[in-house]
This record gives structure tokens, C-alpha cells and sequence, in this order.
């Protein structure tokens, strides 16, 4: 998404930025972020909004508060425009600007010919896409020029912190975008679930809160589309079912077998009323009883799935936890 920082002609370079700790600052960030020299001192600017950096620029450059400072703007930036992006998502109006603006987003990409693929492109890989983490070349160069190992440290945890921030966003804005303005077709529902696959539907993460397979679990369900259950459902006018339906099976078996190794691990009288993350078990049902409402005698038994993946289990904590949930 395009950056919501001053465009670098708006901003001439001080001479502070020169300076031996001007330029420390400068090349640490730019070495982290991978970010030109320029866009460094916008975002700079940016963090030091609401300080006169006239009077405390100099002091600060090359200090591990500024380049911390730096650093959280940078990627709350990130989050925020994923935020409004959600927003104008959930009020895409036709004729209202926002829509010509997701209109034009939405342009920029097709998938499997299918235009008007750019919204779920950016906000899939957002959310499944691979996080660069800082090298051992960059990581030395922070110790090196900005403090200590314990500094890095922290910096490296913030970072892993707010990019599972930025995954939980982009998902949410991808809910947004699959209930109010997309109805995706089989084989891009094969390839959201692939990329769900390679993180495990997000539910074997160390995440400080359970939002993110929550949302993964609401997105399983509502990418379906079961509203136009019936004969003229997209997914079945194309022979990608039978490969859906497949890797689905091939699921099911996946988390049959991480089901039974965690409940093994419980206290047995504990286990019955611990709730084990599973989203993808609501896909695995809401393909099978696709299957059922549109095969009198499918292959896909979607009862029985669901109740070796624990997928109505995991619905209700799931409904459970999101309407009990504080705004």
C-alpha cells in the first residue's frame, strides 16, 4: 500500500543529518528496513512530530530512543493503512470515493484470470506473505553502532511482535473484503488455503492472544460463500472441486493427528474443557457440508470431519469468544 509519509520533496535534508550521529542513524535504520536515506529522515520527521526538532533534533540523532522511535512509527504506519484499509472495506458503497479508490486497488492484479484480484493479492500475501527477518550482518551492525546485544534483542522481539500484528490486520481486512465486496472461486480457495497451510492456520503460533487463528476460523467459514449454497455455487462450476475436496480429506487427517497429540498431552480432567485451536477444521466442515447440501450421496461425510476436528467445538469457543469480547 502506498506510503502515508511526506513526499521527500517536501522536505529538504537538514545538515543534522550529516553529522557522524546523524548519518549512525540514518544507515542503521536504512540497513534494518531496507528504506532509502530519504525516506529515513521522513519518517524521522514523522516520529518527531509533536517534539520541536529544531531545538532537539541534534541531541537525539544516533540515540537508541530515536531509532527506536523511528522504528515503531515505521511499522505502526504499516498497520494503521491496513486499518483504514478495512475500514473503507466494511462501507464500500458504490459511487462513494473510497470504492473508487478500493476499485482502482483492486485493478492492479488478476489471478487465475479473474480481474479485479488486487485487493485479495496485497491483503493475502500481508497476511501469509514470508517476514524478512533482520540478517546476522544487520543484527552485528546494530550492536556495533547502536548499543548492546540486550538492545537488539528488544528490537528484534518488537519486530516479530508487531509483524504478527500487521498479519492479524491484514486478515481482518481480508474478512472485510470477503463479506462485503468478493466471492472468490475454487481455485483461489485452494489458494487460500495453501498459504493458511504454510502457517499452520496460525494455530500452532506463540501469539499473546488468540485473535489471529480466531480470525482465521471466521475467514475458513465466511470465503465459502455457503449464503448461495446450491447446483449454481462457483465452486462447483469448475473441475477444481474434486482437487478441493481432496486436499481438504488430506487436512482432515492433519488435524485428526495434532488433535490426538494434544489432547494426549492434557490432564485428563482438564482436556474436556481446554479448547485446542483448530480454524482449519471449520474449512474441513464448511466444504463437506457444501458437498452435502449439493450431493445427495457425496463422498464427504460432514458430520463425522467435524467431529474428529473439533470444528464444532471450535465454533462455539470461537462465537463465544468474539461476542464476549470488549470493544
Amino acid at each position: 500500500l502506498p506510503s502515508s509519509s511526506p513526499s521527500s520533496e517536501s522536505i529538504s535534508t537538514p545538515v543534522s543529518f550529516e553529522t557522524s550521529s546523524g548519518k549512525k542513524h540514518v544507515t542503521s535504520l536504512r540497513k534494518l528496513l531496507g528504506i532509502d536515506d530519504k525516506t529515513v529522515v521522513q519518517l524521522t520527521f514523522g516520529a518527531l512530530q509533536f517534539i520541536d526538532t529544531e531545538k532537539h533534533l541534534q541531541s537525539l540523532l544516533g540515540t537508541q530512543s530515536l531509532f527506536f522511535r523511528v522504528l515503531e512509527f515505521y511499522l505502526k504506519q504499516r498497520i494503521a493503512r491496513l486499518g483504514i484499509l478495512t475500514e473503507l472495506l466494511r462501507d464500500a458503497s458504490d459511487g462513494t470515493p473510497h470504492s473508487t479508490l478500493l476499485d482502482t486497488l483492486d485493478k492492479q492484479a488478476q489471478l487465475n484470470n479473474s480481474d479485479h484480484r488486487g485487493l485479495l493479492q496485497i491483503l493475502l500475501f500481508a497476511a501469509c506473505g514470508p517476514v524478512k527477518y533482520p540478517s546476522r550482518e544487520q543484527l552485528q551492525y546494530l550492536i556495533e553502532n547502536m548499543g548492546n546485544e540486550r538492545f537488539v534483542q528488544q528490537v528484534v522481539q518488537f519486530l516479530s511482535e508487531q509483524h504478527c500484528l500487521e498479519r492479524q490486520q491484514a486478515m481482518e481486512a481480508l474478512l472485510s473484503l470477503f463479506y462485503s465486496r468478493l466471492v472468490v472461486n475454487c481455485s483461489e480457495y485452494c489458494l487460500i488455503l495453501v498459504a493458511l497451510q504454510k502457517h499452520c492456520f496460525f494455530a500452532e503460533g506463540n501469539f499473546n492472544n488468540r485473535r489471529l487463528p480466531q480470525l482465521t476460523g471466521l475467514l475458513c467459514a465466511e470465503v465459502i460463500n455457503l449464503n448461495s449454497a446450491g447446483p449454481s455455487h462457483a465452486y462447483f462450476n469448475n473441475n477444481d472441486f474434486s482437487i478441493l475436496k481432496k486436499f481438504v480429506m488430506d487436512l482432515s487427517q492433519q488435524v485428526v493427528k495434532r488433535r490426538e497429540k494434544q489432547l494426549g498431552t492434557m490432564d485428563y480432567s482438564s482436556a474436556s474443557e481446554m479448547v485446542i485451536d483448530s480454524p482449519e477444521s471449520v474449512a474441513i466442515f464448511s466444504v463437506g457440508l457444501l458437498v452435502k447440501l449439493n450431493e445427495k450421496n457425496g463422498d464427504i461425510d460432514c458430520l463425522e470431519l467435524g467431529n474428529k476436528c473439533g470444528a464444532f467445538e471450535y465454533m462455539h469457543f470461537l462465537f463465544t469468544a468474539l461476542l464476549s469480547r470488549k470493544p
